[in-house]
């Protein structure tokens, strides 16, 4: 019986195998302290193409096996030492689970489930990185999200809400956080005093 081209368990294993590598790509090289020797990883892979989410035999031995449905992650490995390749070769980096027809990760013999659609966020701060190399700060809260991010012309903190974005400096110190609690928190050098009277002077 011929399987759907398109799927949502293969839209995520695709974007995960397109994703994965360059992600483990930012954490290269690796210098040791001295400076004298670097491991360098590329030509990083994901070996996904003899995955099927859609065999269920395969999955139900994992289960009952306590194995994991997971494809290797290979990449090319250097190791230099003052700038001489002492070796290189290629190797597995680890494996990454992929999700199964149903909408499950099997990982260990157990069945993992993650909403395609998820509707709510634990309590927390949750930070990413935009394609512009920005940074942005989401908290979920109970009236909706609050975003806090930095103006990069300006060099001043905003806390977002829908279209509304007001100084983050303001709303905390209004709420009694005090200069010294904002310095501490950012590390208490001259940078973070320099940081707290810019955002007070604008």
């Amino acid at each position: 019986m011929p399987q759907p081209r398109s799927t949502p368990a293969i839209e995520i294993n695709r974007s995960l195998s397109e994703l994965v590598p360059p992600a483990i790509q930012q954490a290269f090289p690796i210098t040791s302290n001295d400076g004298a020797w670097e491991v360098e990883v590329d030509q990083i892979e994901v070996d996904s193409k003899r995955f099927d989410p859609f065999d269920l035999n395969a999955h139900q031995r994992a289960r009952q096996s306590g194995g994991t449905r997971a494809v290797p992650v290979t990449g090319r490995a250097t190791l230099r030492h003052k700038g001489k390749t002492v070796s290189s070769r290629k190797v597995k980096l680890g494996s990454l689970p992929l999700m199964n027809k149903h909408g499950s990760f099997t990982v260990g013999g157990n069945d993992y489930y993650v909403p395609l659609a998820q509707t709510r966020l634990k309590a927390g701060a949750y930070t990413r990185q935009k394609l512009n190399g920005e940074y942005s700060t989401t908290i979920p809260t109970q009236v909706g999200r609050l975003s806090v991010w930095m103006d990069p012309a300006r060099g001043i903190l905003k806390l977002g809400h829908g279209s509304t974005n007001v100084s983050f400096y303001g709303i905390l110190a209004a709420l009694g956080v005090t200069d010294d609690q904002f310095v501490r928190a950012w590390g208490g050098d001259e940078r973070a005093h320099e940081l707290l009277q810019k955002i007070k002077l604008r």
